[in-house]
């Protein structure tokens, strides 16, 4: 069962109260809400922001990750989670993300689907938060460079120093480039390539 994880804490290590009428843009907060049920969406209300979520499968998804989800027209979309919110209105718990919204092309890359980010924000309900789907940034499109030098590490839990080539991603596009990795253990095999929907509902 999808939920939210790690709220966002104050220094006595209690969880932020905010108002709902701080979340913007507040259009996206009452779609959200509509798309949640309620019968009279309003901006009354508190919220608590979160770092990361659990997926339908069990996928924990933090920020900068991807996520496949069911959007209001219950067609299978990517997307880059950005936070979650658990709203507190006057009866009613509900809990929703926002995301940056993928657009999936026709097109493909060595046997993997596009798809596009266009810094288009879009508000889903937690239940409606399918996996994590592994996508890679588009290099070859995006003119990213080698380079050589220090870069820092995650060995053995500890952040180390190297010296070392490391890819150096151009992401100053009006439109980021990534490829669904179907090649990832995430999706198995003997699935088509192209057809995503169908990857990410087995994820």
């Amino acid at each position: 069962m999808p939920v939210l994880l790690m709220p966002n804490r104050c220094n006595n290590k209690k969880a932020i109260l905010q108002e709902l009428s701080s979340f913007h843009p507040q259009c996206l907060l009452l779609q959200g809400l509509v798309d949640l049920g309620t019968p009279s969406p309003t901006v009354d209300g508190k919220m608590i922001t979160y770092q990361s979520c659990r997926s339908q499968d069990g996928s924990v998804i933090k920020e900068g990750m991807f996520l496949a989800y069911i959007n209001s027209e219950n067609e299978v979309e990517i997307g880059l989670f950005k936070r979650g919110y658990l709203l507190l209105l006057e009866k009613q718990r509900k809990s929703l993300i926002t995301v940056e919204k993928g657009h999936i092309q026709t097109t493909s890359f060595l046997g993997c689907p596009i798809v596009h980010f266009m810094n288009e924000t879009d508000v889903v309900p937690l239940h409606r938060v399918l996996s994590y789907v592994p996508l890679v940034h588009h290099c070859g499109h995006s003119h990213c460079t080698i380079r050589e030098g220090r870069t820092t590490i995650r060995v053995e839990q500890e952040d180390k120093d190297v010296y070392r080539r490391f890819v150096v991603h151009n992401m100053n596009h009006a439109v980021k480039v990534y490829v669904v990795n179907v090649y990832s253990l995430k999706c198995p095999s003997g699935i088509p390539s192209a057809d995503l929907k169908t990857c990410s509902k087995k994820l």
